[in-house]
């Protein structure tokens, strides 16, 4: 998985910023192709950032470090390639750090040690080894453009403390003056308020387009907060389809099923949906299932719960929070395969019904539960009047695997749940385990199942 999407870097490599794109290979093909260093590409000899040792300089190595990551975090982010030497800014030689690449591990933990003692606000960066022998080893520090810029190195001139800002300019580095510092804080503030018209917008066309379809739905937005690099074309249209194939989520129940669905191009994104089959159905109406995917790492994706004429008395808890487990999956995927899996996210769960006026539900709208099958009013909860919305903050970098995506589901049915009354979904945990025996006696057996399949902790 990378931490961090960039098409110039990707091409310049052959590949995605991890261990699958930056091989060996990949950087044999730099020094073959003497490929320069630049504003987002930065060549280090294995001694650049050895330990500082004996009576400690004005500038140490570890404050080099903090300064060579802060530069290229304060502009368009970039990699730094630990083992390849530079002639005239251009790559001449692999010349590897010397240790297995189990040694990569002290390495990597003296450099992050290095960042958080000279570097503030810590910008995120994320590393790896590229071995070239038994003994031989590269070491990669991807860096991605940070929504938290300035970030200053902690300098002392004369010994006095002082915070200096750095940024990359071609291959060289050289520190921001007050007027740039201020540009970037206040680019820092522009940037969130970017992240929620983001989002906005997403859950706002989301929903314009449920009410051309049927009855309840709920749905999951999210936006990133760094966008990805926006183009739509065929080759976009493509790739979104190939991925929905193989990363639309899943839960226990099954019930996101996207197999039959085709893409449609449209502002900004593409849109999926079931194919319409009764006469007179729209192509683009949305049915059954609803996804808006955007070049810049933003989704919308909703599940239609019930048709309004068959639903005679409300949502049912399981239900709600099985379709949040498969639609929140489905939504951080493919932001973190258009943005990378670093930095931060908002997420906005709720409920749409297509038939509402204003977002006002017609009846009211209670919280359903089953036991010994039996379905009637969830206790001491509260009639929903109009279609409830809900945000929560993501962080993408530890978004790892489905107990991840389900401690985020955890935030958005429990921020759900309250609207109705009640403070937490208990058919999951706060760090994504399971609890069967929360769910009704017809579906305990294939919970237990999905969970077991995929190492999920199941507890009372």
């Amino acid at each position: 998985m990378s931490a961090w999407r960039s098409p110039e870097l990707e091409a310049r490599l052959g590949g995605p910023l991890d261990q699958q794109g930056v091989t060996l290979a990949a950087l044999e093909r730099l020094v073959a192709g003497a490929e320069p260093e630049g504003e987002q590409l930065d060549y280090k000899q294995p001694g650049a950032y050895a330990r500082t040792t004996g009576a400690r300089p004005e500038w140490t190595r570890e404050q080099e470090f903090a300064k060579d990551v802060c530069a290229l975090a304060n502009q368009r982010g970039g990699l730094i390639v630990i083992g390849i030497r530079d002639a005239d800014e251009q790559a001449a030689e692999l010349t590897p750090v010397d240790g297995s690449v189990e040694a990569f591990h002290a390495l990597d933990q003296r450099l992050r040690l290095a960042l958080a003692n000279n570097a503030a606000p810590l910008p995120a960066i994320d590393t790896f080894p590229v071995p070239v022998s038994d003994f031989h080893y590269c070491a990669v520090v991807v860096v991605p453009p940070s929504p938290r810029a300035p970030h200053a190195v902690v300098a002392e001139p004369g010994r006095r403390l002082a915070l200096r800002y750095p940024a990359r300019d071609g291959a060289a580095t050289r520190w921001l003056n007050e007027a740039e510092v201020a540009a970037r804080y206040e680019g820092r503030v522009t940037n969130e308020a970017a992240t929620d018209l983001r989002i906005a917008k997403a859950v706002g066309a989301g929903t314009e387009a449920l009410r051309r379809g049927q009855g309840l739905w709920t749905y999951v937005a999210v936006s990133p907060e760094f966008a990805a690099p926006v183009r739509v074309d065929a080759a976009f249209i493509d790739e979104s389809h190939r991925w929905l194939g193989s990363n639309s989520g899943q839960s226990p129940f099954a019930s996101f099923y996207t197999g039959s669905c085709r893409p449609i191009a449209g502002p900004g994104c593409v849109t999926f949906t079931s194919p319409a089959w009764r006469e007179g159905d729209e192509d683009t109406d949305p049915r059954e299932v609803y996804l808006a995917l955007y070049a810049d790492g933003s989704a919308f994706v909703a599940l239609a719960l019930e048709p309004v004429q068959a639903r005679t008395s409300g949502v049912g808890e399981n239900t709600l929070v099985d379709s949040l487990i498969a639609l929140t999956a489905t939504a951080v995927s493919w932001t973190v395969s258009r943005s990378g899996a670093w930095g931060g996210a908002v997420l906005q769960a709720g409920l749409a019904q297509s038939e509402a006026d204003n977002g006002v539900l017609t009846p009211p709208l209670p919280l359903l539960s089953a036991a010994f099958g039996i379905v009637k009013r969830q206790r001491r909860t509260r009639m929903l009047t109009r279609d409830p919305a809900v945000r929560i903050p993501v962080d993408l970098g530890a978004v790892r695997g489905v107990q991840d995506h389900l401690a985020i589901t955890w935030q958005a049915a429990s921020a759900m749940f309250q609207h109705f009354g009640l403070p937490e979904a208990t058919q999951l945990t706060a760090d994504g385990a399971l609890r069967p025996w929360q769910w009704t006696d017809k579906h305990r057996r294939q919970v237990e199942e999905w969970a077991a399949e995929r190492a999920i902790p199941a507890v009372r």
